[in-house]
């Protein structure tokens, strides 16, 4: 009997924590284990009640509340919260003239069981906001917020554009406060002038999707919640199709303790803990939010101002690795990478605890900048480490399947990314949600690429863009897969197509197109499409030598000599170019030029023989023969084993009548390369001439 009254008091206090973290699901799973008998105490019974309130199952808590009700102090905080949930649900039915009295019945059980009231507890909602020179962004915003808001509060920071005026079109409560660096101070300002029972914290280059309307009524009528986590999709590119989503609180209600922190990525949910109440997740909302397409961060110079903001909060911060973590986050979408890699290390070493919202992005910000910084292995072993402190999944595998891919370890990265694609997205997730969407499908595609498997990327490919026909890398690598089988004109279509679609993939579209127009015996246009892929992406080596060999397979001189001309303009040409470039000109009949670029070479390159050689024989056809003797003489002390190089300097000795020398030359090329045919016919010619003059 003790063991069984031990055990049951165990159970209770297992139970009284998971309420107390409000962990519902985990609350449940517990009492469904219970035996019958225990499942009847009041306080099981209150339990049973709390976890389907907050499974926002709100009916099938009522039985549980009336077995419950004055038995136990849990029946009351049930009784309050039901009342409270049901009463803002006719509320919400009044407002949205619905004709079902579901609502009302429910209170009117819920009050006969308690006698209780509603405490201060309501649906309306007000926008929460904060502007400055937003002129270009507001009418989408506020049209949005107009259909789900009672009330729209913005504090203005300065604005000189047309916002104010734009603000006042749509009946938008104003203030007005003075830029002080900060945009917590202006967005409590913001909050204190609104009335409503709910706040909805969002940004002028933010909307409101239609379809989240029915789902916010949803929230705005569960009381029992502090607040709620909405996703927010944030557009990353131009064309919309690369997103990046993470959840913050952003409706929640308006009680004294809210208070927004942070002078940059201001946060909420802080203080909002302080109440005592579990938030929950919005889980069809959306946010969409416009303002890091790299268009939005080019025109309101928004990366500057952002950096400068977060150095500032270091500065007075320097062991916050939230503060870290915003700063690698920043300085990766701004390509730097470095820095980025030093930040996520700098807020790895002061992360408080692998609990922190935000640390498995964090890893994944690491990971990413390392792998662009060319340090694959180094990402690897993050990977494990995240993986270790309970960051796995399928974002974490697909970071391990893009680092061995890059190592050319492809069978290693098929099984990674296949572990990803078993994986789902899940509401505690922050990060690129291409990933999920598409990207690790379109890895899968070209490790299966480089493993010879075309037809089955394909596959992959295909999967895309049947649903995200704009994904540009996809259209790309479905053109490249299609060149590989032979399947010229489809593969053409692909890359035409791609390079309609975003800028950043055109180059290679080109380049695709060229190597197409190669297989079709068309040099010269191959060439001319290779010159504009070089010049779109002047970093490229590939594109230039394609262009040059192009041209030349095509006989077109002058477009060879202006591939030469375009790099030397933007590049230091090496010696071996130099020599390459040389040789054109003479054979253009451009000597002085290309003496020039001989010359150039030996200067960059003074040990590389071939360009002692080509100076030499440049010199030889312009008739300075003790030049290009001097100069055979320098190549053969750098690469004395090479028979031309004997038998042109014993042509340039013959042509300066030293006899002598000559022969000596042609012998060494001959001891070299005793079957060199012209060395052999010039030396027996000069033993004749010896002959006769003796």
């Amino acid at each position: 009997m003790k063991t069984t009254m031990a055990a049951g008091k165990k159970t209770e206090k297992e139970l009284r924590a998971l309420l107390a973290q409000f962990r519902y699901n985990e609350a449940l799973k517990l009492l469904d284990s219970l035996s019958a008998a225990d499942k009847k105490t009041p306080f099981h019974q209150a339990a049973f009640g709390l976890c389907y309130l907050h499974l926002q199952r709100e009916p099938q808590a009522l039985p549980f509340l009336a077995e419950s009700w004055g038995k136990c102090p849990e029946s009351k905080e049930l009784g309050q919260k039901l009342v409270n949930h049901f009463y803002c649900r006719t509320l919400l039915a009044e407002k949205l003239g619905a004709k079902s009295d579901e609502g009302r019945e429910l209170l009117a059980k819920a009050q006969a069981i308690t006698d209780l009231k509603p405490g201060k507890v309501g649906i309306t909602l007000s926008a929460t906001m904060i502007m400055k020179n937003e002129a270009k962004n507001l009418d989408r915003t506020l049209t949005a917020l107009k259909k789900v808001c009672d009330e729209i509060v913005i504090v203005d920071t300065g604005s000189t554009d047309n916002s104010v005026k734009i603000a006042r079109k749509y009946g938008c409560k104003l203030g007005y406060y003075q830029w002080d660096g900060s945009f917590a101070a202006p967005r409590n300002l913001s909050l204190d002038m609104c009335t409503s029972d709910w706040a909805l914290a969002i940004d002028c280059d933010e909307v409101v999707s239609e379809e989240s309307i029915p789902y916010i009524y949803e929230g705005l009528m569960r009381p029992q919640f502090i607040g709620f986590h909405v996703p927010v999709i944030n557009f990353t590119d131009d064309s919309h199709t690369e997103t990046y989503v993470h959840t913050p609180v952003r409706i929640f209600q308006r009680v004294p303790e809210a208070r927004i922190t942070g002078k940059v990525h201001e946060q909420i949910a802080e203080s909002l803990t302080k109440v005592g109440l579990p938030f929950a997740t919005l889980e069809q909302a959306r946010i969409l939010h416009y303002g890091y397409t790299p268009q939005a961060m080019q025109e309101k110079n928004k990366m500057e101002r952002t950096l400068k903001m977060l150095e500032a909060e270091l500065r007075e911060n320097p062991r916050s690795g939230y503060h870290w973590f915003n700063l690698a986050n920043a300085h990766l979408v701004n390509h730097d990478y470095t820095q980025a890699e030093f930040a996520s290390r700098q807020a790895l070493k002061f992360v408080r605890g692998i609990e922190e919202s935000w640390v498995g992005t964090l890893y994944h910000l690491a990971v990413d900048a390392l792998c662009n910084l060319g340090r694959q292995p180094e990402a690897l072993m993050l990977c494990d480490e995240a993986k270790a402190n309970g960051f796995g999944g399928l974002i974490n595998d697909y970071y391990r399947a893009g680092a061995l891919h890059q190592l050319g370890r492809d069978k290693e990265a098929l099984v990674a990314i296949n572990e990803s694609l078993k994986g789902t997205w899940s509401l505690s997730d922050s990060g690129d949600y291409t990933i999920y969407t598409y990207k690790r499908r379109l890895i899968k595609s070209q490790v299966l690429m480089n493993l010879g498997k075309t037809k089955e990327a394909l596959v992959e490919l295909d999967a895309i863009l049947n649903e995200f026909p704009k994904v540009a890398f996809a259209q790309l690598s479905k053109g490249i897969a299609l060149e590989r089988l032979g399947e010229f004109d489809k593969a053409l279509a692909h890359y035409r197509k791609a390079a309609t679609i975003v800028p950043e993939v055109e180059a290679d579209c080109l380049c695709g197109e060229s190597r197409i127009l190669l297989h079709n015996n068309k040099p010269g246009e191959a060439a001319a499409k290779f010159e504009k892929a070089w010049k779109l992406r002047p970093e490229s080596s590939d594109a230039w030598v394609a262009w040059v060999t192009s041209a030349e397979r095509a006989g077109d001189t002058a477009s060879v000599l202006k591939a030469y001309e375009s790099y030397a303009n933007i590049n230091d040409p090496n010696g071996d170019l130099l020599i390459n470039w040389g040789r054109t000109l003479a054979q253009n009949g451009q000597q002085e030029k290309a003496l020039h670029c001989f010359s150039e070479a030996l200067k960059r390159d003074p040990e590389n023989p071939n360009a002692y050689f080509n100076c030499g024989d440049l010199l030889y056809q312009m008739g300075h023969f003790a030049d290009a003797a001097h100069v055979y003489e320098a190549g053969l002390r750098h690469q004395p084993m090479n028979a031309s190089g004997w038998f042109v300097l014993g042509n340039s000795l013959a042509k300066l009548g030293i006899v002598a020398g000559a022969k000596i030359a042609y012998q060494q090329a001959l001891n070299l390369e005793p079957s060199y045919e012209e060395a052999q016919n010039n030396l027996a010619a000069l033993e004749q001439l010896d002959h006769k003059a003796a």
